[in-house]
């Protein structure tokens, strides 16, 4: 699926500031405790002072290192300021622009609190859960990218780059349906992957395919309405499906591929891979001869109930009759 799926206020917020942080979020991350106020207080003079806390904060509620501190919004700038009694914050315009001590402060940070960068053995963890979720779900990637940024936060795991993460979540979600497909596609023989293939054939003297012709139900309460539901019904139970075990299969993810077939057309069924068009077809047998019975059934209440009001009206009549 393509990595650029992200919204535009997911970009706009992704490791960076996209408007001013509210007062909860204030007292949350940027509040400076008795051991943060003790290891600021190392640095010497107050431009250094005050990047360091900023740079805590940021961190904390960003979950990377701000691009540039003067861009940090303006009521994020006081409400560290005052906490270190600086009362203009035009003393951050002091502050050293020299590369090493940038880095030598967020090293520091680093090593003070802990955040690591996002490698090995995190990536693999990060990994797990993700397709721990695709595979059991069917969570829209958009999803996905909120749950490991929070992730990332939580763990205090530096946020790599956008499209790193977009790129991971891409191709976990591509691993989750190649496992889905080969799963499914491997639980029918070969006899009946034969007549699977068949459905997608347009059988002499017809106009549409065996496929599409199981996919319509009944559109009418009558008798030979129910004798033709029952006739579809059977004609999609001897595919066999029902002794077929889907344990192993997630019934989220087996529901979405079933009704991702009923409307997918034959042709591009057709055109995909064999181990994803055997299980698109499996889905849509197996999810068909369900709703097969029970549209059957439910045509033989209707006519079942036709019945028993004709009769109250024949009643009816005769009655008057007498």
């Amino acid at each position: 699926m393509p990595a650029d799926f992200l919204n535009a206020e997911q970009r706009a917020s992704y490791g960076q500031f996209s408007g001013e942080p509210n007062d909860v979020q204030l007292a949350r991350f940027f509040l400076l405790d008795e051991a943060d106020m003790e290891f600021i207080s190392n640095r010497r003079g107050r431009a250094n002072r005050f990047a360091v806390a900023l740079m805590i904060g940021c961190v904390r509620f960003l979950g990377t290192w701000p691009h540039d501190l003067s861009s940090i919004p303006a009521n994020a700038q006081w409400f560290v300021a005052r906490q270190l009694g600086i009362s203009d914050t035009s003393v951050l315009a002091d502050y050293s622009r020299r590369e090493t001590t940038l880095r030598e402060h967020q090293a520091l940070i680093r090593r003070q609190y802990g955040y690591r960068d996002f490698s090995w053995p995190w990536t693999f963890r990060l990994s797990r859960l993700l397709f721990t979720r695709c595979w059991l779900s069917n969570e829209r990637p958009g999803l996905l990218f909120d749950l490991a940024t929070r992730w990332l936060l939580q763990n205090k795991i530096l946020l790599p780059g956008v499209t790193t993460l977009t790129r991971l979540i891409s191709q976990i979600r591509e691993k989750s349906a190649d496992r889905l497909w080969g799963r499914l596609s491997g639980l029918v023989s070969d006899a009946q992957n034969a007549q699977l293939e068949e459905l997608l054939l347009v059988p002499e003297g017809a106009r549409n395919s065996r496929f599409d012709q199981l996919r319509k139900g009944p559109v009418a309460i009558s008798g030979p309405a129910f004798n033709q539901a029952v006739a579809r019904y059977l004609k999609l139970k001897a595919y066999g499906m029902q002794s077929i075990d889907f344990t192993g299969i997630p019934p989220v993810r087996f529901n979405t591929l079933a009704q991702y077939a009923d409307i997918i057309s034959v042709y591009k069924i057709a055109r995909m891979s064999p181990a994803r068009r055997t299980a698109m077809l499996v889905a849509f047998v197996r999810s068909c001869e369900i709703s097969a019975l029970d549209d059957a059934l439910d045509v033989l209440d209707g006519v079942i109930a036709d019945i028993g009001r004709e009769a109250k009206k024949l009643g009816r009549k005769n009655d008057c009759g007498h």
